[in-house]
């Protein structure tokens, strides 16, 4: 993953980019210590496409003037869907090594179905790092969640003897879970088929993945792939005594019995078989596929004033004349009750009030003072932002009270003296977006389709629009 972060001081907003990733959906995390991380607003759930987020993100609650991490993080969200499976490894009586499927990413579900041939006396052991999923004597099932960076596993056998030929194979599932949802097991007597039994659908869950195995002690030209399923490999070796794995697998939605059945094996002769139906489930949270942190420092020195929803709205501000105004007040929210007969009330206690601030700005032109106009008539609650040392507060999300206005008519215009009320409140969630730009911008600037496309060859760029403030409000 490539993440790319610049700063516009003009606009007031953090530029975020990135490319390739993994996943399918991704969030983006701003931190000034990299311990505590606030979901950047509208980046809660971000479709990732051909490897890449969308583009024209923008953060305007940055911290300024400081270094702001950014940590963006993708996941997998839909169904379980197959990878591809490694190379397949096999010896004589001997240790093997698999290779790795090509493609794999961390969080990834590895499954490795390893045997041995002189059953039952004899089985694979679990490789370091691998967990065993399920026995099914001496062919067993393993499995282990893919890390940022993997190597084939080394697998060992017990009880081996002469000429006991020895086969391993690895195959990878996306948003799987290391969870068995249910198995069965068969042991076959000497015949060219493997049979493989069923499972009952009160044992099945939503979401699975149900893998269908088998191990013959012979090995064969082809074996036929199950109806309804896909074959993920059929290994066979003729080392030493000879044997053959195969497995296939399909992929459900929804919780549904399977029937019993056989691979239909071709070439060989018929020998012992052991066949398996062992069932997977969904991991339980999006796998995290890929996360990269990068920093930038906004460098402003301007107050300005933001409107979470309508970011063409936000505005630098200029301060008015300081004084007691700019004091912080916080309200005490307890009770005081009377009791009858008493000289002493009795107190009802609560935490305080939020914070509450005079708010003193000017505009020194007709066209500001009616932008900060429509910002103020938005009804948003508003972000203050301000550089260190400001005589404003550092940051917060204000509400609004009544505003009142001096006017003072001089050569270039109307000098405005705007006092406004504002009290701290709560931030609205995440999933609360911007809008640039809305309709009326586009019908205002542009008279027909011709003239829209002439001007915006694509729809990124016309996302990047922004907007009017006077289309906010309607008289």
């Amino acid at each position: 993953m490539t993440v790319t972060l610049s700063y516009d001081a003009g606009l007031g907003r953090v530029t975020i980019a990135a490319t390739a990733l993994g996943g399918d959906v991704a969030t983006v995390e701003r931190s000034t210590d990299e311990v505590r991380w606030t979901t950047v607003r509208g980046m809660t759930a971000l479709t990732v496409t051909a490897s890449a987020l969308p583009a024209d993100l923008y953060d305007y609650e940055y911290a300024p003037n400081v270094a702001n991490h950014y940590r963006v993080r993708s996941y997998e969200t839909g169904p379980i869907t197959y990878v591809a499976a490694g190379t397949a490894s096999h010896g004589n009586n001997a240790s093997v090594t698999p290779g790795l499927p090509a493609g794999i990413q961390e969080g990834d579900l590895l499954l490795l179905l390893a045997a041995i041939r002189n059953s039952p006396t004899a089985n694979p052991l679990a490789p370091s790092g691998w967990t065993q999923l399920r026995s099914f004597s001496n062919m067993r099932l393993f499995g282990k969640i893919a890390s940022s960076s993997e190597s084939g596993p080394t697998v060992t056998f017990a009880g081996g003897v002469a000429d006991a030929a020895t086969s391993a194979q690895i195959a990878a599932f996306r948003t799987a879970d290391m969870r068995l949802v249910t198995s069965a097991e068969l042991s076959n007597g000497s015949a060219a088929d493997i049979a493989f039994p069923a499972i009952a659908s009160g044992a099945m869950e939503d979401n699975t993945v149900v893998l269908f195995l088998g191990w013959r002690a012979q090995d064969w030209t082809s074996v036929a792939t199950i109806a309804g399923a896909t074959e993920i490999g059929e290994p066979a070796t003729g080392l030493g005594d000879n044997q053959g794995i195969v497995w296939d697998y399909v992929i459900r939605g929804a919780a549904a019995s399977v029937g019993s059945g056989s691979f239909v094996v071709t070439g060989g002769i018929a020998g012992i078989s052991r066949g398996g139906t062992v069932v997977i489930a969904r991991a339980a949270e999006d796998p995290l596929i890929d996360t990269q942190v990068e920093d930038v420092t906004p460098a402003q020195t301007a107050v300005w004033l933001k409107s979470p929803q309508r970011p063409f709205l936000n505005r630098e501000i200029s301060l008015g004349a300081e004084g007691p105004g700019w004091e912080m007040e916080r309200s005490g929210r307890g009770q005081l009750h009377e009791v009858l007969n008493r000289s002493l009330p009795v107190a009802q206690t609560d935490v305080a009030g939020s914070r509450r601030y005079q708010l003193r700005l000017r505009t020194e032109t007709d066209e500001a003072g009616q932008t900060l106009q429509y910002l103020l008539e938005s009804g948003d609650v508003l972000c203050l932002q301000a550089p260190a040392g400001a005589t404003v507060p550092a940051g917060g999300v204000y509400l609004l009270a009544d505003t009142t206005r001096e006017r003072l008519v001089h050569a270039a215009g109307e000098l405005r003296h705007w006092t406004i009320p504002v009290r701290e409140v709560a931030p609205p969630g995440p999933d609360v977006a911007y809008a640039l730009s809305t309709w009326a911008t586009v019908l205002a600037l542009y008279g027909t389709w011709d003239d829209l496309l002439a001007a915006n060859s694509t729809w990124s760029d016309l996302l990047q629009l922004v907007g009017d403030p006077s289309e906010v409000v309607l008289e």
